[in-house]
């Protein structure tokens, strides 16, 4: 599993957030930040963007941090599931421990999903919403793992591992899309 586009993500947006993406007023000027226009008829001081305040809200809502959590839940699924596979069928403690770990990649997915990055930087919103359905995916299938572990169907067991592993992967790409288009924001 590829997990570096997470963090990317996590520094894209601090980065956001510490280089703004304001515009800059000057006496007597209104200028427009994307959704509104700003007037200022005695500053010089960069205008507050609209965008960039629903980013800041968005990271210090927990947004950002909640990219740590599925991260840290994605190597503790990669972990159990090696653990699983070197136990064997029957292990009722690696089968646990990948079921514990699949829970709580669903459960960090569920609450990243109620709280998205702001939709005035689009692909980055629709990047990481299909990122999450990616592991949501995952989670579901390594948990279908566990349960046909738990029956003794080691062969759909092995398809549905096969089949998180796949989903982990098209989630890390979206995510790899989603680091993309941050950047792409930042630098225009």
């Amino acid at each position: 599993m590829n997990t570096r586009s997470s963090p990317a993500i996590a520094a894209a947006t601090a980065a956001l957030v510490l280089t703004g993406c304001g515009s800059t007023v000057s006496t007597g000027s209104t200028v427009s930040t994307g959704t509104q226009a700003v007037s200022d008829s005695t500053s010089n001081a960069p205008a507050p963007s609209s965008c960039q305040s629903q980013a800041l809200a968005w990271k210090s809502g927990g947004g950002a941090s909640r990219i740590g959590a599925i991260v840290s839940d994605l190597s503790a699924v990669q972990k159990a599931l090696a653990a699983t596979q070197d136990a064997g069928n029957g292990s009722s403690s690696a089968e646990s421990t990948l079921q514990s770990a699949a829970a709580s990649l669903r459960s960090d997915v569920h609450t990243a999903e109620g709280a998205l990055p702001p939709a005035c930087i689009p692909e980055l919103r629709l990047s990481y919403r299909q990122a999450l359905t990616e592991y949501s995916d995952a989670a579901r299938d390594f948990e279908n793992t566990v349960s046909e572990l738990r029956k003794g169907n080691d062969g759909v067991a092995m398809a549905d591992a096969q089949a998180g592993t796949n989903a982990t992967g098209a989630g890390d790409t979206k995510f790899d899309a989603a680091d993309a288009a941050l950047n792409t924001f930042l630098n225009s």
